[in-house]
């Protein structure tokens, strides 16, 4: 179920060039006087429309070409399929623009989409000019699934003038996967190295380097079949170590080459990559598959959303159960089923929570509300008002917002409950790891207000602030490695956790923070009080225009931009084992997730094992900001000092002259053989300067850089900046 970490033989700059190919825009370097003119579709594609056919693929999309009946008269064609929600239809009936096909000269019309899951199910869909849909299947493909047609990206025939695509799919020689996600210092680990057509006299040879490749450990097993176990020893010290495993045939010749991180840490939080489950239906799955495809992203702990009966039920009890009030279908077995296996996998089980709901059922017994100024109840229904206003208006009320005050009914009633989410009860089916405590959005001034409670009048951000360090304080006391984050909406009470969760959590919306330097100081200034991990969410639905999944170039610029700042970004969850596919978050509602395009999970994986590799280095409780002023042009630019491991590091996010992250540039302005130097801190004598970028394979491994010394400051060249990379300066 594990792919490898390097992508080679194919390339990620590519694979950008294709995405960004296909909103018409065109790679250049900015080294180069003059960029080469981005290239037109029609022209591009030319021969490939002069007559319909199956789908063609070229480096990181899929295009769609389709004539249809000459009886029909054709007002629009759209394309629907497993790749787009089935483009959304309300009873067969698809609306906006946005999945349309585009007519070319020929008449044919097609579409270009992202790289789409291995195997692929879709039709077009005819509208007519008496406003019909008429849903057709492929002619030019023969497999079928029911009415649909059937599309599989290894036996697609390529676009013309490219050579043929090579996938960031599993090898089909040799897979990686490690036992465990994280494992503690001084605490063995195991690979887990599936073998294809396994032949007497194979060898797998183990290799664990630093980052920097000095070797730290090597074995050689034989192989024992199509499954194989490399045990790999503990090392005594934080950080992510690169596990290179060859596989020989029995004359000695090398058939494989593959690699992953395993990471070591002891507060796991430090390191965190951040996933979600949000669907929990009434059918088999398999379990430890869902859970090695959360693992082979790098991903140690998932959100569970809207897993509960109720909000103010928390521990999970019963085996199947409706979600009040809105009656969607809760299979509490598929819950228990997933926290475990996720586990087993070292991967932490957080429970979504409201940090003040209640269900009404639940409000009903403890009628202990949260008040207006004037002492009127208050309720979500999508927005928070009072429960009169709500009335008054015939408004539904879907949650009571309660008095989380220290002292109130409330608070004596939710914290049992917590603990026992943690620590089951009899009859419990299921235990959490901890806690995601959401809010619904208040204003940064709003204010606490709750009949007969002694912080009447309080700042809320305060009054969630004690509430939710009891929370913290019990999980620490309950779990191991329990942990607890805030969701903090556009930066509301952020400073008031500091410290008093794990990690810093925070819903990003576009109005609040429009440009990509601002994810990058949101994290890099958040960060700086206790050095703690800060993760953002932000949502496809909320760029310009709308969208319902990640571009790729987009996802890359936004994980380039949160990383550059030390921090992370929370973007899929929900692993379909079926198709192999990734789902991303869509909205702030979390069950309309969407599938991730191949190219973006190819991406998300080079930069999540980035980040690994680079834990204790980049991020983590012993790296520091450091103030430095490093100008390179064209980029935002952050750097850090880790003392423990005599490094300074500089990362580097390349605007690509399109500063906003909602909006995705026509080109990307590779920066190539660049100049730059960084003053030194005081004592400060670098002894090597290493380069490191997930946008390439040939430097997702460090590359050691020349270097000189200068007037108290190092100088080098960077050799390659697509969007991201990582300076470190050892010393």
């Amino acid at each position: 179920m594990i792919s490898p970490l390097t992508l080679s033989p194919s390339r990620l700059l590519p694979a950008l060039a294709f995405a960004l190919m296909l909103l018409g825009g065109s790679a250049a370097s900015a080294t180069a006087k003059t960029s080469p003119p981005a290239v037109p579709m029609d022209v591009t594609f030319e021969q490939s429309l002069e007559s319909d056919g199956p789908p063609l693929i070229g480096t990181a999309g899929v295009l769609f070409r389709f004539t249809p009946p000459e009886e029909l008269d054709v007002k629009q064609v759209h394309l629907a399929g497993s790749f787009n929600s089935w483009a959304s239809n309300d009873d067969g009936v698809i609306r906006g623009s946005r999945f349309a096909m585009r007519r070319a000269d020929s008449g044919v019309w097609y579409k270009l989409i992202d790289l789409p899951e291995a195997r692929f199910v879709y039709q077009y869909v005819v509208e007519t000019t008496d406003g019909a849909m008429i849903w057709v299947a492929d002619p030019n493909v023969d497999e079928r699934d029911g009415s649909n047609s059937v599309g599989q990206l290894s036996g697609l025939p390529t676009l013309p003038g490219e050579a043929p695509a090579v996938l960031p799919e599993k090898s089909p020689v040799l897979q990686l996967s490690a036992g465990k996600v994280w494992a503690a210092p001084g605490q063995p680990n195991e690979i887990n190295a599936r073998v294809q057509a396994p032949e007497p006299g194979m060898t797998l040879h183990l290799r664990v380097t630093t980052p920097w490749g000095r070797e730290l450990y090597s074995a050689s097993e034989p192989v024992g079949g199509a499954e194989n176990v490399l045990p790999v020893p503990g090392f005594p010290a934080i950080g992510g170590y690169v596990a290179h495993v060859a596989l020989t045939s029995p004359s000695g010749e090398t058939l494989a080459i593959e690699r992953i991180i395993l990471s070591v840490t002891d507060e796991p939080e430090d390191d965190l990559r951040y996933g979600f489950f949000a669907s929990y239906p009434d059918e088999p799955a398999d379990y430890t598959a869902k859970a090695d495809m959360l693992a082979d992203l790098y991903i140690n702990a998932v959100e569970f959303y809207d897993y509960f009966p109720a909000h103010g039920n928390y521990a999970p009890r019963r085996e199947a159960y409706p979600f009040e009030p809105f009656g969607i279908a809760i299979n509490g077995l598929d819950v228990k089923a997933k926290i475990e296996a996720c586990q087993r996998k070292g991967i932490l089980a957080l429970a979504y929570i409201a940090a003040y709901a209640a269900s009404e059922s639940v409000y009903r017994k403890i009628p202990d509300p949260m008040t207006d100024a004037q002492g009127r109840a208050k309720i979500f229904n999508g927005e928070i008002m009072t429960e009169s206003r709500a009335d008054a208006e015939g408004k539904q009320k879907w949650f009571w917002l309660m008095n989380i005050s220290e002292g109130s009914r409330w608070r004596s009633y939710i914290m049992p409950e917590l603990e026992r989410a943690l620590r089951p009860g009899d009859g419990d089916i299921a235990a959490f790891d901890g806690f995601e405590i959401d809010t619904y959005g208040d204003n940064a001034d709003a204010r606490f207000y709750a009949d007969g409670s002694r912080y009447d009048g309080e700042p809320l951000a305060e009054v969630l602030q004690g509430f939710v360090a009891d929370v913290t304080e019990m999980t620490r006391r309950t779990k191991e490695h329990g942990l607890v984050s805030f969701n903090s909406v556009n930066e509301f009470g952020v400073e008031n956790m500091y410290g008093v969760t794990d990690f810093l959590f925070l819903e990003i919306w576009r109005w609040h923070a429009p440009m990509l330097s601002d994810l990058v100081d949101i994290c890099f200034h958040h960060r700086a009080a206790r050095n703690q991990r800060v993760i953002l969410k932000l949502y496809p639905a909320d760029m310009d225009p709308p969208r319902s999944t990640w571009p790729t170039l987009a996802l890359t610029r936004i994980l380039g931009a949160t990383m550059t700042g030390g921090g992370s970004l929370m973007v899929v969850g929900e692993p379909d084992e079926a198709t192999g596919s990734m789902h991303a978050l869509n909205s702030l509602f979390y069950p309309d997730h969407q599938p991730l395009s191949a190219a973006s999970e190819a991406i998300l994986k080079a930069y999540y094992a980035h980040d690994a590799m680079l834990y204790g280095y980049t991020h983590g409780r012993e790296v520091n900001n450091w103030d430095a002023y490093v100008p390179v042009e064209g980029c935002v630019t952050r750097s850090f000092l880790a003392p423990r491991r005599r490094a300074l590091c500089l990362q580097m996010l390349n605007l690509g002259n399109q500063p906003k992250w909602s909006e995705v540039p026509g080109s990307v302005s590779v920066k190539k053989d660049f100049p730059v130097s960084m003053v030194l801190p005081d004592g400060v004598r670098p002894t090597a300067v290493f380069y490191a970028s997930p946008d390439s394979p040939q430097y997702q491994l460090p590359v050691e850089l020349p270097f000189e010394l200068q007037n108290g400051q190092v100088l080098f060249t960077v050799p390659e900046l697509a969007v991201y990379g990582t300076v470190i300066v050892q010393y």
